[in-house]
């Protein structure tokens, strides 16, 4: 699909095969990058820590996100089946449900990919909302006894807390614009 005719004045859309493709950017050209949900996908993950380094910008920001190690110990729950105009795409409990996923992410890899992307640390941890935390053990209460599997889903994820996140800030001199 290509969205780059829906993009709004200024926002430059490029596609690129990150486990391949150097990024159609220059060097130092992003002050933040959000990568969320892809690094488990990537067979050469290596490629992705490269361009990272690349195009982001001494001082620039970089969050990650994607399902943590925790998301192996999740039971699949095939019964209860996907609903709703999306189906399966989001539904995932066990991190092997998802059949694209490569491998799972902990707080050290992600520190690690910050660390050979030349980024400090500011900071790691698992995804959790306070309010759906709250919540979670009703709505994973209830979607089991009304078999909904995406009530399920978020339930479980905050429970244990499914994605892990890092953020990192590209060492080096913050430039002047």
């Amino acid at each position: 699909m290509d969205v780059a005719a829906e993009c709004p004045p200024g926002v430059i859309f490029a596609r690129a095969d990150i486990d391949r493709e150097k990024l159609p950017f220059n060097d130092g050209h992003f002050d933040a990058i959000f990568f969320c949900h892809v690094l488990e996908h990537l067979l050469y993950p290596m490629t992705a820590v490269g361009e990272v380094e690349r195009v982001l910008k001494s001082g620039g920001l970089i969050y990650i996100e994607g399902p943590s190690t925790r998301a192996l110990f999740l039971p699949s729950l095939s019964f209860i089946r996907s609903s709703g105009s999306v189906k399966a795409v989001g539904d995932d409990l066990n991190f092997y449900d998802n059949f694209t996923h490569v491998r799972p992410l902990s707080k050290r890899s992600l520190h690690m990919f910050l660390e050979l992307a030349s980024c400090d640390v500011a900071e790691l941890g698992h995804v959790r909302n306070p309010f759906k935390t709250a919540l979670a053990p009703l709505l994973l209460l209830s979607g089991l006894l009304i078999l909904r599997r995406r009530w399920v889903c978020v339930g479980l994820w905050e429970l244990v807390g499914w994605s892990v996140y890092a953020i990192g800030r590209k060492i080096g001199p913050v430039k002047n614009a």
